[in-house]
């Protein structure tokens, strides 16, 4: 008797054979239906803030930004562009060898995607302030579904820095993934879970550096919880969380890029074959699952990061041009801290409990 050796059951026919019945689930649609409603809602929400007042330049207030800042304010621009110019053209060098919309193509495409999830971290409070000095036209994130923090669209969006840190990330996925390869073949005894902490380690300490950086020049400023903020209370503040959640979210691209099969595609792409698309419909599809894990990915990082703003130490003293009209001096919200509550969207701006400070 044959016996024919799939996962799916089949039904026994006279001559003793299994007859397999085809498999029929396709994981990548699932992960695709997310990544296109996930580039559904961010047209909506990009529609709704181009079409609002808050799409314009944030000033910068009453406070003067001081020379250096000013300095490096052109400088981090033009070096975060470069990066991102060199990333562009490392993932079309990709394309043009493989004939293709490479795996890398999607990584990044897949990063352009949830760059509307960026202000998740403000989204009940502000938990962190951008310089307005930079290249900005406000931000979107008071068009985001819910959001409760005030102000959201005076965040001042720098595209120059973030446009371009999201699209040099291609590159950090890569640089992880390589990682984990790396210790492998030295180390083949190493778990995948092994792997993903030595990634998670490595991308976290380069978020550290990054934003340490970017702290120091004046462009960002964090509040954080106290007890797990390094220099808290101080305009060099860093919150750790901060730090290990992005660095998760960076470790859980690289970990999607290490675990490809011996075709070149990864898990999100599993049932692919099952898909009557051909030629760039098939593509499209691929393209939109790693979008959908993306998504999943930042979805995750704002979830756990939100919350977080309940618990912020005491704000520092910060210039008007990085708190640009949210809370403090000018406004009639206190900025946040232990004994400010926070402030749902119905709660009139002069409430007693937000008084200025």
């Amino acid at each position: 008797m044959t016996v024919v050796r799939e996962r799916e059951e089949g039904a026994r026919n006279d001559q003793g054979t299994v007859a397999v019945t085809p498999r029929t689930a396709r994981p990548v649609l699932w992960w695709a239906s997310v990544g296109a409603a996930a580039l559904v809602l961010q047209a909506w929400i990009y529609g709704a803030w181009i079409a609002s007042d808050d799409f314009r330049t944030v000033t910068i207030g009453r406070s003067e930004v001081p020379g250096h800042e000013k300095v490096w304010a052109w400088i981090l621009q033009g070096l975060f562009t470069a990066g991102a110019l060199a990333a562009l053209a490392f993932v079309i060098r990709t394309c043009l060898k493989q004939r293709r919309l490479s795996l890398e193509a999607k990584i990044m495409l897949a990063w352009w995607a949830v760059i509307w999830m960026d202000p998740s971290a403000n989204y009940f409070r502000p938990q962190y302030f951008f310089n307005s000095y930079y290249v900005n036209m406000g931000s979107w994130a008071a068009h985001i579904p819910g959001w409760v923090s005030r102000e959201g669209g005076n965040l001042p969006f720098p595209f120059m820095i973030d446009f371009a840190s999201y699209t040099a990330s291609v590159l950090a996925t890569v640089a992880g993934a390589h990682l984990m390869r790396k210790v492998r073949e030295r180390r083949p005894q190493t778990g995948t879970v092994g792997l993903v902490l030595v990634a998670w380690g490595f991308l976290s300490l380069v978020v550290f550096g990054v934003e340490d950086l970017l702290i120091r020049a004046g462009w960002l400023v964090w509040n954080g919880i106290p007890d797990v903020t390094v220099w808290s209370h101080s305009r060099m503040a860093i919150p750790l969380t901060e730090v290990l959640v992005w660095g998760a979210t960076q470790t859980a691209m690289a970990t999607l890029f290490f675990l490809k099969d011996d075709r070149g595609r990864v898990f999100v792409e599993r049932g692919l074959d099952r898909v009557a698309a051909t030629g760039w419909r098939r593509t499209a599809v691929s393209a939109l699952a790693v979008v959908g894990f993306a998504t999943a990915a930042q979805a995750a990082y704002g979830i756990i990061s939100a919350p977080l703003g309940f618990y912020v130490g005491r704000q520092p003293d910060i210039p008007s041009y990085l708190r640009n009209g949210a809370c403090g001096e000018g406004t009639p919200y206190r900025c946040p801290a232990p004994d400010v509550p926070v402030l749902l969207p119905d709660t009139p701006p002069g409430a007693t409990a937000e008084r200025p400070s």
